[in-house]
């Protein structure tokens, strides 16, 4: 080796398995994302793109019919094809993580910034069974929420803005979870 070798693209397919025919079915995680209260079409289907990615379980959204919107589809990429999504309205939010928690024994966890709020870092260890709510892009999760989640965690962040968009915070914790339990 004379360290002049070109690397060559890879991809995922390692964890790809065939099943009904030729249909790809990835491996998925137990993670839930409830993207819900999400309501830009971009935002949204770089959010699917990205759960699907990750091999995230389940991600859901205010309006199935937001997956035909042109906007959504041009940024998700196909993913809404292999990634279990689920419409949840916004009124129905609070019924649906409760359950998750009660009967199936999801960790209930906001990306939100306050008082307190966990800083995501290292030390941070995510329930294999967690289900991360996602806030509205300008609000953030609504207090009734809050109430309901075991803890929120926040991004540390050193610049002048408040917040990032939720697309990237979404990617950040994510990410973070997949690296304990991809």
């Amino acid at each position: 080796q004379d360290g002049n070798e070109l690397q060559t693209k890879s991809g995922n397919w390692g964890l790809v398995s065939f099943e009904d025919g030729d249909k790809k079915v990835a491996k998925r995680s137990e993670l839930i994302v409830v993207g819900s209260l999400v309501d830009k079409a971009p935002n949204l289907g770089g959010i699917c793109r990205l759960c699907e990615v990750l091999g995230v379980k389940k991600l859901t959204i205010f309006d199935k019919k937001m997956i035909k919107d042109k906007e959504f589809k041009r940024v998700s990429v196909t993913s809404e094809e292999w990634l279990d999504i689920e419409e949840v309205r916004e009124d129905e939010i609070r019924a649906y993580i409760l359950e998750k928690k009660n009967q199936e024994g999801y960790c209930l966890i906001g990306l939100e910034q306050t008082d307190n709020s966990i800083e995501l870092n290292q030390k941070l260890c995510f329930p294999e069974k967690s289900l991360i709510v996602i806030g509205k892009e300008r609000e953030g999760i609504p207090g009734s929420l809050l109430a309901e989640l075991d803890f929120c965690v926040e991004i540390k962040q050193s610049g002048i803005i408040r917040s990032m968009n939720i697309q990237t915070a979404t990617a950040v914790i994510v990410h973070a979870y997949s690296i304990q339990h991809g």
